[in-house]
């Protein structure tokens, strides 16, 4: 069977296979090939998909085995040259890789001797002519994405915001401020507390802190609390979290 799946992919059939959630089963004797080499940053799903395999008895060949099993999914060099010398197209514009890829290829071309030859990069504006190709323009391009029922980009959708929660953490701190001890109430999300020894110090110091400076606009207080608990967090945990305050008189 051929399936698709070789960098450790969880919906692909191998990674599928491997998780035990696919009509194909594996078997004892079993024999798996991986002919492709790994992909940097895929090792560990790569090995969590070949622990799956191994552990219902599969054995496994793979880039290790002094066997030469591994098949490139690109093009070499003289096979390139053989497509472009049957095509022989009048103007050639290589895509797909870096720059320096960009350049090989189309040295590659004028090698074959093709003389209309462009370079472009992601965001260029081609202008094609009886000429031959040329830059006109660059776009400014960002990355979109699809959340739910709505299509946006980073500051639309708010992902930087999500990636720093997931990171850092967020606090809810309200103030009531009044005659009598200033009240703190604190409810966190995500954020090391210490089994919650530093919320009760956290709102002990901010309660004082916050009787010091009672003078202060309420908007100028409510920044004072909201900077003081993320202060106060950095110090302890070494973590920034998102902080959401609220002040209150009676």
């Amino acid at each position: 069977m051929v399936c698709t799946g070789t960098q450790g992919e969880s919906r692909a059939a191998l990674g599928r296979i491997a998780a035990g959630n696919h009509r194909v089963k594996i078997h004892e004797d079993d024999t798996l090939l991986l002919s492709s080499r790994a992909i940097p940053g895929n090792l560990r799903e790569i090995h969590d998909m070949i622990d799956g395999f191994t552990r219902e008895g599969a054995h496994v060949f793979h880039g290790r085995t002094p066997w030469p099993i591994h098949a490139s999914g690109h093009a070499a060099h003289d096979e390139l040259a053989d497509v472009l010398s049957w095509v022989r197209p009048k103007i050639f514009i290589p895509v797909h890789g870096t720059r320096s890829f960009l350049e090989d290829h189309a040295d590659l071309a004028e090698d074959t001797g093709i003389e209309r030859v462009c370079v472009i990069e992601s965001g260029d504006r081609v202008q094609i002519s009886a000429s031959g190709a040329k830059v006109v323009d660059q776009l400014d391009l960002e990355t979109w994405y699809y959340d739910g029922m709505h299509v946006g980009n980073r500051e639309t959708l708010g992902v930087r915001q999500r990636v720093d929660l997931g990171w850092q953490g967020a606090i809810a701190v309200s103030v009531m401020v009044s005659d009598d001890p200033t009240e703190v109430r604190l409810d966190t999300r995500g954020v090391f507390t210490d089994s919650g020894k530093l919320v009760a110090e956290v709102k002990e110091a901010l309660g004082k802190y916050v009787d010091r400076l009672d003078l202060l606009e309420d908007d100028a207080l409510q920044e004072e609390v909201r900077l003081f608990t993320r202060r106060f967090f950095k110090r302890h945990t070494g973590k920034k979290p998102q902080v959401m305050a609220s002040l209150f008189r009676s």
